[in-house]
């Protein structure tokens, strides 16, 4: 049975993406089957942070039906699988959230693990996610803001039966504040 993670933050840029493929990486490293999957419908970043720029299919062609589910995953040089979403603008409003179930149905029972890479906020597009994960890691930076929307998160994730295994702290500097 594949379990399902979510990777989500209250704020933008407190390095979820990053988090996601090195929790891959090592889940990869331990003989998981692995899946990263960008459902960041507004501003994905998996491919690039992976060196991967312009796919020539993504999690959009997909959803619309235009690509399988194997002409959308890729493998990168390390040996994680990831299946990007469209970094275009055109490609923006093409889809809708609530179409990622199809997503989640294909791929359950294929892999260990499915890492999603989310949208930052608290919006609906991390709600429907939300409603299809098992379990959701959480990523806040040592600042006020983004522990008081960390908190916000955690709510959020509950409100959907998700269970939170853990908070990831980045960017820390190891201040006596922090």
């Amino acid at each position: 049975m594949t379990r399902f993670i979510a990777v989500i933050s209250g704020k933008g840029g407190v390095g979820k993406t990053t988090s996601i493929i090195n929790l891959g990486y090592a889940l990869h490293k331990a003989g998981r089957r692995v899946l990263l999957l960008d459902a960041n419908l507004h501003t994905p970043n998996l491919a690039s942070h992976l060196g991967f720029l312009n796919p020539p299919a993504t999690l959009h062609n997909f959803i619309r039906r235009e690509k399988e589910l194997h002409e959308i995953t890729y493998i990168h040089h390390s040996g994680i699988s990831f299946i990007p979403a469209s970094t275009t603008y055109d490609e923006l409003h093409k889809i809708q959230p609530e179409q990622l179930v199809e997503v989640f149905e294909h791929l359950d029972d294929t892999m260990d693990y499915v890492l999603v890479d989310m949208s930052p906020g608290l919006g609906y597009d991390v709600s429907q996610v939300l409603q299809h994960t098992d379990e959701t890691i959480l990523i806040c930076n040592p600042n006020l803001s983004s522990v008081l929307d960390t908190l916000k998160s955690i709510e959020l994730a509950r409100d959907n039966d998700n269970i939170i295994p853990g908070v990831i702290l980045t960017m820390t500097e190891r201040g006596k504040h922090e």
